[in-house]
């Protein structure tokens, strides 16, 4: 198969395949939540708290707690189910912004809140991306490069348009507006990834590549 003829089958794939749809577009939208908030942070960090780019580049620092997720997501995924996984990790981003919303106030309560969040948020986005791979890669080996680029085409447009939305929402409403740009998408995400009928799409179903494409 031609180079072109491999790319023009990813949308194929996204259009004839429940599962494929519903793990993409869920991941997407998870990407929207953490586009919001990493390019608003920026802003609350340097005109609410006025702090300089060393502070608001430690909290990167803080972040890394997400890739201790990636174990912890494979045992979840292991021991419930891909599709329980999956909302889980959705519901520790969306609790995330809960934690968040309080980080717009002042002092070191907010601050405290804010590093809570973080830490959450991370763990349940970078969780959920192994798990959305765990789900994907259980298909057919033969269109594993073709549902990874399916994957993360959507998961990195949901960053660029979290980026955007975050950045219009701090302008127009301040903290809140973001944390309500997050939450949405996250809650988004959830009702996707748990949709009537989700556990028949194949999210728990076999792992040993059966189910094969074209």
């Amino acid at each position: 198969m031609l180079y072109r003829d491999v790319l023009a089958s990813v949308p194929r794939l996204f259009a004839s395949h429940p599962l494929v749809r519903r793990v993409t577009v869920a991941g997407g939208l998870v990407g929207v939540s953490f586009g919001a908030f990493w390019t608003a942070l920026t802003f609350l960090l340097e005109h609410h708290y006025h702090y300089g780019p060393t502070v608001v580049g430690l909290f990167g620092l803080v972040a890394l707690a997400g890739a201790l997720a990636s174990t912890a997501a494979g045992r979840l995924t292991e021991r419930f189910g891909r599709h329980r996984a999956l909302a889980a990790s959705i519901a520790v981003t969306l609790a995330a912004w809960a934690l968040l919303l309080p980080g717009g106030g002042t002092g070191r309560s907010g601050i405290g809140w804010l590093t809570t969040g973080v830490v959450a948020l991370d763990v349940g986005t970078w969780g959920n991306q192994v798990i959305c791979h765990s789900a994907l890669f259980a298909l057919d080996p033969a269109v594993h490069s073709r549902l990874n680029t399916c994957y993360f085409t959507l998961r990195f447009l949901g960053i660029a348009l979290g980026s955007l939305a975050g950045s219009l929402a701090w302008a127009h409403g301040g903290w809140p507006a973001v944390a309500g740009v997050g939450a949405a998408a996250s809650l988004a995400a959830l009702v996707v990834a748990t949709l009537p009928g989700a556990g028949r799409t194949g999210l728990d179903g076999p792992t040993d590549g059966r189910e094969r494409w074209a």
